[in-house]
């Protein structure tokens, strides 16, 4: 419910922090996603391993992206 009393920007900060939180948990509640982030974070520290080209880097992260949304 919306406080009238609230400023714009004390409803985006609590906007986040809801966000946040639900990240958090859908991090920690299911599976599937644990081995996803997991994974990403994976071939993420294998790209500076490996010291890819920001034409990889682009494709890595679109990758990453659409297998997380």
């Amino acid at each position: 419910m919306k406080n009238p009393n609230d400023s714009f920007l004390k409803g985006r900060i609590r906007s986040l922090k809801f966000a946040f939180k639900g990240a958090f948990l859908l991090l920690t509640t299911e599976h599937s996603i644990m081995v996803q982030f997991s994974l990403g974070i994976l071939v993420t520290i294998l790209g500076f391993v490996m010291d890819i080209s920001a034409t990889e880097w682009m494709f890595q992260l679109i990758a990453v992206g659409m297998v997380l949304v």
